[in-house]
This record gives C-alpha cells, sequence and structure tokens, in this order.
C-alpha cells in the first residue's frame, strides 16, 4: 500500500510540474520597446506606400511611427516628403521645423529642411541652415556631401570641391562622394586630380562598373584615350549589349585616329539597337569628317532618316556630305560635279532650317545656306 501510495505521489508531483510549465508566462516587452517596434512597424509600411507615390497611404504611417517614437527622425523625412509630393511645401517646412525645436540634434533633419528651402530656391535660408547642421556636427560626411551638391547648383564650384573633399575624407568608401568630387575635378580643371582619385576607388572596388565607366570619363577628359579604352572594353566585356559604351568606345578609338576600330564599334551598336541615332550621327559624322567617305555616308543617312523623317542633325549632316563632297570635286576641277553637288547642300542644309527647332541647329544650317551658295556661285563662274 505505501508502494502505491508512493507512485502515486511521484506521478501527481510530475504532472503538476508539467502544468506550471504549461502555463508559464512569456515576459512582455517593456511599454517603451513595444512602442519603438510599432513605430517601426509603422514607418515599414509608411515606407512601401511612398515608394509606389502612394502618399496618401503613406504619411498615415509615417505620422502613426512619429507619435510612437518622437524623435524618429526618419519618419519625419518620409512624413515630409508626402506633403512636397502632394505640393504641400509649408507643411513640410513647418513639420521639419517643429521636430528640430523638440530633437534640435537631429542633423539629417536639419539636411532635409535646408535641401527643402533649396528646392523652393529659398537659398539664404538654405545656406543658414546648412551652415548650422556643418556647425552642429562636421563629422557627418552627409552634411558636407549635401552642402557641396548645393553651392554646386549656385555656381560655387571651388567651394563645393572644398566641401566635397572633406566629406569624402570622412568616407573615403563612398563611390558616390567619389563620382561627385571626381565631376567637379574636372568641371574646374582639374583633370588628373580626378583620374587619381578614381583610380583610387578601383583600387577597392575594381569589379564595380560605375566606378569603371566615371574612370573612363576622366581618362578622356585628360586625352588619356588608350587608358579609357581598356575601361570600356572592360565594362563591355561584362555587359556585352551596353549599346552607349560602346557608343563611348567608338569615340575613344576616333580621338585616336583608329578609324576603322571606331567605325566597327558604331556599326555593332546599331545591330543590338538598329533604331539608335546617336550611332547613326557617330557614324555619318566619322565617314563625312574623318574617312571622308561621303557616299557611304549618304547610305548611312538615308537608313537614318527612315526612322526620323525631320531630324534636324540628319539634315545637316546631309548637307555637310555633299557640300564636302562639291569642295572635293573642286579641288579636281570637276565643276560640273561640284555644282550638282553643292546645289543639293544648299537644298539639305535649307531642309535642316525648316526642321530645326534649337537654335545652335538653325544657326549651323545658316552658316551652311552661307557657304553652299558662295562655292556654288565659285563653281559656276569657274564652269563658264
Amino acid at each position: 500500500m505505501k508502494k502505491i501510495l508512493a507512485s502515486s505521489f511521484i506521478i501527481l508531483t510530475f504532472l503538476i510540474s508539467c502544468a506550471q510549465q504549461e502555463v508559464k508566462k512569456t515576459e512582455e516587452k517593456p511599454p517603451e520597446e513595444k512602442k519603438i517596434s510599432q513605430a517601426l512597424l509603422n514607418y515599414s509600411l509608411g515606407l512601401e506606400h511612398f515608394k509606389q507615390h502612394n502618399y496618401s497611404e503613406a504619411l498615415p504611417n509615417f505620422e502613426k511611427a512619429l507619435k510612437e517614437s518622437s524623435g524618429f527622425v526618419d519618419a519625419c523625412v518620409g512624413a515630409a516628403k508626402c506633403f512636397v509630393g502632394t505640393g504641400k511645401f509649408q507643411a513640410a517646412e513647418s513639420l521639419y521645423i517643429d521636430f528640430l525645436n523638440k530633437n534640435p540634434d537631429a542633423t539629417k533633419a536639419r539636411i532635409a529642411l535646408a535641401n527643402l528651402y533649396a528646392m523652393g530656391k529659398m537659398n539664404d535660408k538654405a545656406k543658414k541652415m546648412f551652415e548650422e547642421a556643418a556647425k552642429r556636427d562636421s563629422t557627418k560626411p552627409f552634411v558636407w556631401d549635401n552642402y557641396a551638391s548645393f553651392l554646386n547648383k549656385l555656381g560655387e564650384k571651388n567651394t563645393a570641391l572644398k566641401y566635397w573633399e572633406k566629406a569624402y575624407s570622412l568616407d573615403p568608401k563612398n563611390k558616390e562622394i567619389a563620382f561627385r568630387l571626381g565631376a567637379t575635378y574636372v568641371a574646374v580643371g582639374k583633370g588628373k586630380k580626378a583620374v587619381s582619385l578614381l583610380e583610387s576607388v578601383k583600387e577597392i572596388i575594381p569589379d564595380d562598373i560605375d566606378t569603371r565607366l566615371k574612370l573612363a570619363e576622366a581618362y578622356t577628359d585628360a586625352k588619356m584615350y588608350s587608358k579609357a579604352v581598356e575601361e570600356y572594353k572592360f565594362v563591355i566585356s561584362k555587359i556585352p549589349n551596353y549599346v552607349s559604351v560602346i557608343i563611348k568606345l567608338g569615340n575613344a578609338y576616333e580621338s585616336l585616329n583608329k578609324y576603322s576600330l571606331a567605325q566597327e564599334q558604331y556599326l555593332h551598336a546599331l545591330k543590338i539597337e538598329p533604331q539608335n541615332l546617336s550611332a547613326y550621327y557617330y557614324l555619318i559624322n566619322l565617314n563625312i569628317f574623318k574617312l571622308k567617305n561621303y557616299t557611304a555616308a549618304e547610305i548611312y543617312l538615308k537608313k537614318a532618316l527612315e526612322i526620323n523623317k525631320r531630324d534636324e542633325i540628319l539634315w545637316n549632316l546631309r548637307g555637310d556630305a555633299y557640300f564636302y563632297a562639291g569642295i572635293k570635286d573642286m579641288k579636281k576641277e570637276n565643276y560640273r560635279s561640284a555644282i550638282k553637288n553643292l546645289t543639293k547642300a544648299l537644298s539639305y542644309y535649307n531642309d535642316a532650317l525648316s526642321f530645326a527647332k534649337s537654335e545652335n541647329w538653325k544657326k549651323y544650317a545658316k552658316t551652311g545656306i552661307k557657304r553652299s551658295k558662295k562655292y556654288l556661285a565659285q563653281a559656276k563662274d569657274l564652269l563658264w
């Protein structure tokens, strides 16, 4: 009997312990931690709507996130951008100012407000806000990067350059800052510095396509065409059908006076994209001015004009092809042929003028008409 009672007691104890384990409550998160989690959830929902430009759905979620966490700077920026997206500039400004009053050290919000002022052409207010951000936190690369972009747009390139150098020194692995700095070096006539900078970026990320392209452009600006060719060839080896780069490779070969290789690239680009007018422009220009193959130029012109019969550039190039063919005839004293070609050139320049929309191409056509008339008159005098 004692053995039975002992066994029963052991079983009962075991069952009670199991029951206690089953009903054990999970520890709840502290209220503040729950608020942060909810704020992050609302922000994520808002961000998804924002990406789709659905501002009416995004805004309430950003506002909820701010309510849960009053210092949530990304939620503030998201909400302000929703206001901007719906044309409510002042609402965005008020939101930033209110947020900064509560969170004066929120550098990201201060820069966002500065950019908002810049967008609204309120340059004095923008500059003041950028200065305040830089004063409060000079260690953030995005502060100097944004400030430099603002000044660059105002034409203050030397100061912008100084600030981009500072931004890059704070974040030397940031390729986007490096690209902007490199472009500014080129703009102020310091192409070799751009090359040196981008070569150092290439050492860090040698397989990055954007870096190799920017470096190729820097080499081109510095007239280091052979090196540019190598960079463009690398990019094409990774993306074989990258037509714009194939055309740039053709440009680099042309600068090296390797005209056959240049033509090969332009034709390759057209094989991939038969409707690409840029490739036709370069191909026709090459045949007129470098290869002096006016017959080939006319063949390509006819094909290109099938794509756009009113293209101002093509009609000007067609005028050029016949004008220079006429000049060639005059040098050979073949005046009848010269008259025929110069008459066509005059006609095509007139067509270009009638189709031209830009002032530059109108001016080009007028110049073509003037010189065609001049040499046409000379050819007629020499013939008779």
